[in-house]
C-alpha cells in the first residue's frame, strides 16, 4: 500500500471523530450557560417608583407643601421632633372661627403636587381638634395638629426682662441687678473680664443665666473675636464658635442673640445655630434686632423652647423713657397672656425697675425668668 494511500484512509476516519467531539463540547457549554430571563418592564418600573416615593426628597417636598400653605393662611405653628421611627408633630394653631375644611382640602391640593396624600383625618368633637396622617400607603411621614387657639392655654400674667450685656463689670451695679433674684434673667457675653465669674455670682443668686451669643449685624462695626457667628461660616465653626462661647458662660440654660440683624435673617445660619442649641439642650429667645429675623420661626419649626422680644426697655436711656416702656410691657403681658423686655446693665435701668416692679406686681402680674414663658 502506497503511502499517500495511508494518509487519504487515515484522514477520512478522524474527521467524523473529530466533528463529532466538537459537536459535543459545543453541546456541553451551551447546557452549562446559566439561563437568562428578561425583567419584565412593569416590576421594574413600579421597583423605581417605590423607591423614589420612599425617599428623603419625597418627605421634603410634603414638609415645603404644607408649610405653603400655613404661611399662606398666616397660621402659626411649631413641629415637635420624635424619636425615629415615629413621626414628628407639626402643631398649628387655628385662631376663633377660622374655617378648618378649607385649610384641609389646601393640604390635599398642595400635597398632591408632591405625590403625597392625607391618609387620615379625625376630628375630636369635644375639643375640635383635628388630626391629620401626612404619607404615602401604609408610610406616615408626619402628623398634623390642627388646634383651636381656645384649646392653647397661655401663661398668664407674666413678664420676663431680660438684662443683657453683662460680662464687661462686675461691681456694685451689677451686684444690685442680682439682688432681683430669680425676677429678671441675666445675659452674659463670652469673651469677656468678668463672663465666667459674672455667671457664677449670678447663679449662686438664684438668678437664671444665659449666653449672650454675639452674631453678624447688617452694617454696625464689630470685632471677630471668636466669638461672633458669621453668615459665612461653615456649619462645622459655627459649632466651634458656640462652644467656645459657651464654655466662657457656666450655667447658661438659653441664648439669645446681641446684635445678628444679618445672622438672624439668614435661614441656614440659623438653623446650623439653633442646632447646636438644641444639642445642649437649652432655650432660644430671638432678640428680634430686624424685622427680617427668620430665627424665632426657624426655632418654633424646629420644636426648640423660644420666645422672641416684645419690648426694648432701654432704646431710650432716661429714666423715665424706661419707666414708660416697662408700663407698655405690662399692658402686653394682660393683652396676650406674656411679655418678653430686654435692658441693659446700667443705672437708670436699675432704678427704673426698683419704682415700676412694685406697682406692675400690683396690678396681678408676675416678673418670671425667661424659662417660664419660652414655648
Amino acid at each position: 500500500m502506497s503511502k499517500n494511500l495511508w494518509n487519504r484512509m487515515t484522514s477520512s476516519l478522524w474527521t467524523p471523530i473529530v466533528l463529532t467531539a466538537a459537536v459535543l463540547v459545543l453541546l456541553i457549554l451551551i447546557r452549562s450557560y446559566p439561563e437568562r430571563h428578561p425583567r419584565p418592564l412593569e416590576d421594574s418600573t413600579a421597583a423605581a417608583s417605590d423607591s423614589d416615593l420612599g425617599s428623603r426628597a419625597v418627605r421634603d417636598s410634603a414638609h415645603a407643601a404644607v408649610r405653603r400653605v400655613l404661611e399662606g393662611y398666616g397660621l402659626a405653628y411649631r413641629i415637635h421632633k420624635k424619636p425615629k421611627p415615629a413621626p414628628d408633630v407639626w402643631t398649628v394653631q387655628i385662631p376663633p372661627h377660622f374655617a378648618v375644611p378649607s385649610v384641609h382640602l389646601a393640604f390635599q391640593e398642595s400635597l398632591a403636587g408632591a405625590r403625597v396624600g392625607i391618609l387620615k383625618a379625625e376630628t375630636d368633637p369635644s375639643t375640635g381638634n383635628t388630626l391629620l396622617q401626612v404619607g404615602v400607603k401604609d408610610s406616615v411621614f408626619f402628623n398634623i395638629h390642627l388646634v383651636p387657639t381656645a384649646e392653647i392655654k397661655k401663661k398668664i400674667g407674666k413678664i420676663a426682662v431680660v438684662i443683657d450685656d453683662f460680662g464687661d463689670r462686675l461691681d456694685d451695679l451689677a451686684y444690685a441687678f442680682f439682688e432681683f433674684e430669680g425676677e429678671i434673667t441675666i445675659s452674659i457675653l463670652p469673651g469677656r473680664r468678668f463672663s465666667a465669674r459674672t455667671a457664677q455670682e449670678a447663679n449662686r443668686r438664684g438668678c437664671e443665666v444665659i449666653l449672650h451669643l454675639s452674631m453678624e449685624p447688617l452694617q454696625t462695626a464689630f470685632r471677630e473675636d471668636g466669638y461672633t457667628i458669621l453668615t459665612k461660616m461653615p456649619r462645622e465653626k459655627i459649632r466651634e464658635a458656640f462652644q467656645k462661647a459657651m464654655d466662657q458662660v457656666p450655667y447658661a440654660v438659653g441664648v439669645n442673640n446681641h446684635m445678628g440683624s444679618k445672622a438672624t435673617s439668614d435661614r441656614q445660619t440659623m438653623v446650623d445655630v439653633l442646632e447646636c442649641v438644641r444639642q445642649k439642650g437649652l432655650y432660644f429667645m430671638d432678640s428680634y434686632t430686624v424685622a427680617s429675623s427668620v430665627a424665632y420661626n426657624v426655632a418654633m419649626e424646629m420644636g426648640l423652647p423660644t420666645a422672641k422680644r416684645d419690648v426694648f426697655i432701654d432704646a431710650d436711656g432716661s429714666e423715665m423713657a424706661i419707666r414708660m416702656k416697662l408700663q407698655e410691657l405690662s399692658k402686653r403681658a394682660k393683652q396676650n397672656g406674656v411679655a418678653v423686655g430686654i435692658g441693659h446693665c446700667h443705672r437708670n435701668m436699675l432704678t427704673a425697675l426698683k419704682k415700676e416692679m412694685p406697682r406692675i406686681r400690683e396690678e396681678g402680674l408676675r416678673f418670671v425668668p425667661l424659662s417660664e414663658v419660652v414655648e
